[in-house]
C-alpha cells in the first residue's frame, strides 16, 4: 500500500540532516587559511638585506661583467631575491663610473675622498634593530646630478616601501665634517664654515610615483643639517637611522631618490639597508572579504532531502 500525501511529507522531514556549525565553520576555516596563503604568496611583506649578493671584503658592484665599448653607458637592474624589488644601476666603461644604486660592503670609517665612496660611515651593514653590522652588505646610492640619474627602487605590482635604514657615507660625512676630499682637502668647506655659522645641509628626499608615474608622495630626510641659529643644534648623521617612507602612499610602485646641498662640492651619497617592503592593503581587504563572506554562506545549516 502506498504512503499518504501526510506520511510522504513527515519521512521527507524526517530525512532532514543538519551539519554541526562547529565542524562545517573549522572546515572553511581551514580551507580558507590554505587559501589566503596561496593567494598571498606574491603579495607578501619582506625585507630587502642585499645579504643574497656576493662580494669580496671591502668591495662594491662597479658595473656589469665584461668590457662595454667605451663611452656606452648601460642601464641595468638587479632585483633582490627577497622579493620583486629591482633597483636601477648606470655604468659607464669609459670613466669606470657608475650611478643610481649599487651595493656594497665598505666599512672604512676613517680614508676620505672619492677613493672611499663605497663605504658607509657606521662601519658596516645595518642590522635589523640598526645597529652596525660588521661585513655585512648595504645599497650604496649615488645621484649624478650631471648626467640626471637618480638611485631608484622598482616595486613589484601591489607592493609599496614603508621605510628603511639609512646612513651617510664615509666619503660624504668626513667632508661634511673637516672639508676632506681626497683632492683639495681644505677646512674651510667643512659645514659650517669656519666659523660655524654657514647654514649648510644635506637633504635626502624620496619621491614615490604611481604605475602610472604620476608623483604621489615626497619626504625629505637631512643626513646633515646646520641651519639653526643654535650651534648646538647642528648635526651630521653619524649611524644608522631609520627613514619612513609610509606617507608616500600605497600606490607608490616606484620611489627616486636624490640630494641636494647647499655646497656644490658636497658628494651625494648615501647608504641604505633593510628596505621593508608591504602588500598593498586594498588587495588583501578584498581577499579576506571574499573569504568571510564565503565563510558566512557555507557556515549556514546544509539541507539534505
Amino acid at each position: 500500500m502506498g504512503l499518504s500525501h501526510t506520511q510522504k511529507h513527515t519521512q521527507r522531514e524526517n530525512s532532514i540532516t543538519m551539519i554541526p556549525r562547529s565542524r562545517s565553520l573549522a572546515v572553511w576555516c581551514s580551507c580558507a587559511v590554505l587559501s589566503l596563503h596561496a593567494a598571498t604568496l606574491q603579495a607578501s611583506s619582506y625585507v630587502v638585506t642585499f645579504s643574497d649578493l656576493t662580494l669580496p671584503a671591502n668591495s662594491y658592484y662597479l658595473g656589469p661583467d665584461g668590457n662595454p665599448a667605451a663611452g656606452t653607458g648601460t642601464t641595468s637592474a638587479w632585483t633582490s631575491a627577497a622579493g620583486q624589488a629591482s633597483f636601477q644601476h648606470y655604468y659607464d666603461a669609459e670613466y669606470f663610473s657608475w650611478a643610481g644604486f649599487s651595493y656594497s660592503n665598505g666599512a672604512d670609517a676613517t680614508t676620505a675622498g672619492y677613493g672611499n665612496q663605497q663605504s658607509a660611515h657606521p662601519g658596516g651593514g645595518a642590522a635589523a634593530n640598526g645597529s652596525v653590522e660588521a661585513g655585512a652588505n648595504f645599497a650604496l646610492g649615488y645621484h649624478d646630478s650631471f648626467n640626471g640619474i637618480l638611485p631608484t627602487v622598482t616595486l613589484g605590482t601591489g607592493e609599496y616601501l614603508t621605510g628603511m635604514h639609512v646612513a651617510n657615507t664615509t666619503y660624504s660625512y668626513l667632508y661634511m665634517l673637516s672639508g676632506l676630499d681626497g683632492f683639495l682637502d681644505n677646512p674651510a668647506n667643512r659645514f659650517g664654515g669656519t666659523l660655524g655659522t654657514d647654514p649648510d645641509y644635506l637633504l635626502l628626499t624620496a619621491r614615490g610615483y604611481d604605475a602610472g608615474n604620476t608623483l604621489v608622495g615626497t619626504v625629505d630626510y637631512y643626513l646633515a643639517d646646520f641651519r639653526s641659529s643654535n650651534p648646538a643644534e647642528d648635526f651630521i648623521r653619524t649611524g644608522w637611522s631609520w627613514l619612513d617612507l609610509s606617507s608616500l602612499g600605497t600606490s607608490a610602485q616606484k620611489v627616486t631618490f636624490s640630494l641636494t646641498s647647499s655646497d656644490a662640492f658636497a658628494p651625494t651619497y648615501f647608504a641604505a639597508d633593510n628596505l621593508n617592503v608591504a602588500p598593498e592593503p586594498s588587495r588583501m581587504l578584498l581577499l579576506l572579504g571574499g573569504l568571510l563572506t564565503l565563510l558566512n554562506r557555507r557556515s549556514r545549516p546544509s539541507l539534505h532531502a
